[in-house]
């Protein structure tokens, strides 16, 4: 029987020492990078609710009609987020002043309010001075807590 002398490491001492530069190597990797990845989680995650809570804010139009130089847009909300109207544009010029939204109560009047309720009937009144009808009515937009909503309004006659 011939016995060699070994000059060198065992192969579980060698398996260990390549098992630590690894875990080594892996957690400078997973340092550097963590945070880069929790925040675009976090900016993902946030990005995802505000659409969520977009959807549940349903804005519907079933009249509207130009009287001198306002618009008014009878809207209701038929989600289940209140939406707050912060300011308007006509034909992408933003009005001097804000829109005035009021709420009709059972006899019939309209109510100034600070927001559109689900389920209720709002008049919103959008100011047209200085503002020049393109050849078939006016384009709304109205900015709100829940992004933009869409409108178009030709005048009767």
């Amino acid at each position: 029987m011939v016995k060699s002398e070994r000059k060198g490491i065992s192969e579980i001492l060698g398996a260990l020492i390549l098992l630590v530069i690894v875990v080594t190597l892996s957690a400078a990797v997973w340092s550097e990078y963590a945070p880069a990845l929790s925040s675009s989680s976090a900016n993902l995650s946030n990005e995802a609710n505000q659409a969520a809570k977009e959807q549940l804010a349903l804005l519907s139009s079933p009249y509207s009609y130009v009287q001198g130089t306002t618009v008014n847009i009878y809207l209701t909300d038929y989600g289940q987020e209140p939406v707050s109207v912060q300011a308007d544009a006509v034909n992408n010029q933003a009005s001097a002043n804000s829109p005035t939204v009021c709420e009709f109560n059972q006899s019939g009047n309209c109510n100034t309010a600070t927001q559109i309720s689900p389920g209720g009937l709002y008049d919103i009144t959008v100011g047209l001075q200085g503002v020049t009808q393109n050849s078939a009515g006016y384009n709304i937009t109205l900015v709100t807590n829940m992004g933009p909503y869409y409108f178009f309004v030709a005048p009767s006659g």
